[in-house]
């Protein structure tokens, strides 16, 4: 069923997204990104997911704009995919979205907060952002390496017998405190809590060497390599986790990169990653913004 919210100034009808709009979509953002979009591979999944709630911004019968929000963890909200057809950008089409989907998130029951992330240069989102009671949580810089065909070696996969202490440790690093709590898992920050880590240990996530750890895995989407954590130890353990990631990239593929977004305000971070050889991309910094609207507590008393 389509919104009822169009009008001479709105002129957009919301309705679900399905899975037989993926060609159209393909279309629409086969250009973004230099067609390096992902939009259209995960289509059909988030129309499927539960909790997820895909929509289409539909002009007369044509889908001009999409996104989704998303429930990550109970109560916890995420807005993403935002997409404007190329041929409808600069008419408002993004902001009438992005209200439509913030309102859409906060009606559901049991809300705690909705996040999203948007590059620091994109200051329309940022914007939008603000206009809808959403504040900056934190400030990520994005690198990645390409893959190492040899490992330096004394890398252990780690399976902790203490999840909640190592949780507990990781919490008061300096990686969490930057971050308030968050990890980036590809574009998506999810705070680090019992569950998360939980599903890391299980797939082989966790690395240790000497006093270090880290946290790796695939991306939110299933793909790439991605070093979520990186704590502890000395600045040579850190890189040479860093060198084995790579390295375990490359098993899967010559062509692998391992990404990280790490975050900014603690200066101690992204040294022992650059001496690993992460860089950054298109030999420039790029920054990402991560906004966070929390529902109010309400005193029921």
């Amino acid at each position: 069923m389509t919104s009822p919210q169009a009008s001479e100034t709105n002129p957009l009808l919301f309705r679900a997204g399905q899975p037989e709009d993926q060609p159209q979509i393909a279309e629409m953002i086969r250009d973004i990104w230099e067609g390096n979009d992902y939009l259209a591979k995960v289509w059909n999944r988030w129309a499927q997911t539960p909790n997820s709630l895909l929509r289409v911004a539909l002009l007369g019968d044509e889908i001009v704009a999409t996104g989704r929000v998303v429930e990550q963890v109970p109560g916890g909200w995420w807005l993403e995919g935002v997409r404007v057809h190329p041929a409808y950008q600069g008419r408002g089409f993004a902001s009438q979205l992005h209200h439509h989907l913030v309102e859409l998130a906060f009606e559901q029951p049991g809300i705690k907060c909705l996040g999203m992330t948007t590059t620091a240069d994109t200051q329309a989102m940022a914007h939008l952002a603000e206009r809808t009671e959403m504040a900056l949580r934190a400030e990520y810089r994005y690198v990645r390496g390409s893959a190492l065909p040899e490992t330096p070696g004394g890398v252990l996969s780690h399976t902790p017998t203490n999840q909640a202490a190592l949780l507990a440790d990781l919490q008061q690093g300096a990686w969490l405190t930057a971050s308030s709590g968050y990890a980036m898992n590809a574009w998506v920050a999810r705070p680090l809590d019992a569950d998360w880590l939980g599903e890391i240990v299980a797939t082989g996530g966790v690395w240790r060497r000497g006093g270090a750890v880290a946290l790796a895995g695939r991306g939110s989407y299933g793909t790439e390599h991605w070093l979520y954590l990186l704590e502890g130890g000395s600045e040579q353990d850190r890189e040479m986790i860093v060198r084995h990631l790579r390295y375990l990239a490359y098993q899967e593929s010559p062509e692998a990169l391992l990404r990280c977004f790490v975050p900014q305000g603690a200066a101690a971070l992204l040294p022992p990653l650059l001496d690993a050889g992460m860089q950054d991309p298109e030999g420039k910094p790029f920054y990402l913004h991560h906004f966070v609207r929390e529902q109010p507590v309400t005193d029921e008393r």
